[in-house]
């Protein structure tokens, strides 16, 4: 009983620290400009009270600050989903090569755009099916006898997320003009995002 108390303290003060440490982030997000804003205007912003700052934060920086929330949340749920299915906690989308996948169909819809549909529309799409293609080609390659031992499905993804940044690297050398979108694309950039596309994205997160 006692260490079961224990360890809910421990998570409830890991939770708490965690939470500290996002506002604290959002805060400074928030403030960030050429000439930092002070805190007191922030936290009047978000309050309602309009000041000169509002200029600042709410086109500039609120929308950056909500999807990077969001996307930061989504990655952390789908990381310890990969953890706790695999029992392993080196398992995550880079160790198993998904995330080098979605890059590559990323790298694909970026250097061959196709003329009727929108990048914004082909680009995500190709690195969402890329990603599931990869998924089942490391789950194929590290099944051996009708079984799969999570060992051996580490090491292929290790060894898959190799050969597709090799992939991504030489499409990003022959880009040529695109070479900054695709940088970019794999980098990941908040830059352009606005409260449309943090709805979105929201969705999918809150889904999963």
């Amino acid at each position: 009983m006692a260490e079961e108390w224990g360890r809910r303290t421990k998570a409830l003060a890991c939770a708490a620290v965690l939470a500290a440490l996002l506002v604290l982030a959002v805060f400074l997000d928030l403030s960030y400009a050429p000439d930092p804003i002070p805190f007191r205007r922030v936290w009047d912003v978000i309050c309602g009270n309009g000041t000169w700052a509002d200029s600042l934060i709410v086109p500039m920086n609120a929308e950056r600050v909500c999807i990077g929330a969001v996307v930061g949340s989504g990655l952390a749920v789908a990381g310890a989903a990969m953890q706790a299915m695999f029992r392993n906690p080196m398992a995550s989308p880079y160790i198993l090569g998904l995330s080098s996948g979605a890059s590559l169909g990323a790298a694909l819809g970026i250097l061959f755009a196709v003329p009727f549909i929108p990048a914004v529309v082909s680009t995500p799409v190709l690195a969402f099916v890329f990603c599931l293609l990869t998924m089942f080609l490391v789950y194929g390659v590290s099944r051996i006898g009708g079984v799969t031992h999570t060992e051996t499905l580490i090491l292929t993804g290790i060894a898959v997320s190799s050969l597709m940044s090799a992939v991504v690297s030489f499409l990003t050398f022959i880009s040529g003009d695109k070479m900054e979108d695709i940088v970019f694309w794999t980098m990941g950039s908040l830059s352009r995002a606005d409260f449309g596309e943090t709805a979105a994205v929201a969705i999918p997160a809150a889904a999963g």
